[in-house]
Order: C-alpha cells, then structure tokens, then sequence
C-alpha cells in the first residue's frame, strides 16, 4: 500500500490524522493536503512529529509513529519519495 503524508515537524504533540478528520478546535473539516486520494486510494495523512528535520531524525520518527498507527514493523515502511521534503509517499508492506 503506499500513502502520501504531509509533515509537521517541531510539533508540541506528535500525531497522526487523516484527511477529512477534524483537528482539535477546528471549525471545519481540514482542507485537502495536494490530492484527495494517493496512489492506492487511501487518502492523505498528516504526521507531527516533534523532532526537527535535522540529520534524518524526522523520517526516522515518522517511521516509527507509522508503525504503531498502521500496526506493523518499522521494517516494512519505506520512504520512497521525498527525504528531504514535507510531502512524501510512504510504501507499508503487509
């Protein structure tokens, strides 16, 4: 399956929210991120995490909260698309 993500880096509190949810204290839906669906279909995610992107620990992170979100191992997540970009397509094997 692959994803599109959008990055928050330096966040106060890291999180995991797909498109369409509500953020807290919003006053409508969230907007959407670049497309309304990825290659698979499965919408468009949006991860904050509170390291910032420096020396790879951002990605490393986003990794790992993938992980715990989607229940797999962080062996089966790839980066495919955009190190050293916000936006970034995200491979998950299951």
């Amino acid at each position: 399956m692959q994803i599109k993500i959008k990055v928050i880096t330096n966040a106060k509190k890291e999180r995991i929210i797909k498109d369409g949810e509500i953020f807290p204290r919003a006053k409508r839906e969230t907007a959407p991120l670049f497309e309304k669906k990825s290659h698979s279909g499965e919408g468009i995610y949006k991860v904050y995490v509170s390291v910032p992107p420096i020396e790879g620990r951002a990605n490393q992170r986003i990794i790992e909260l993938l992980a715990d979100f989607f229940k797999v191992k962080k062996s089966q997540i790839t980066i495919i698309s955009g190190l050293k970009f916000k936006e970034k397509i995200i491979r998950i094997d299951y």
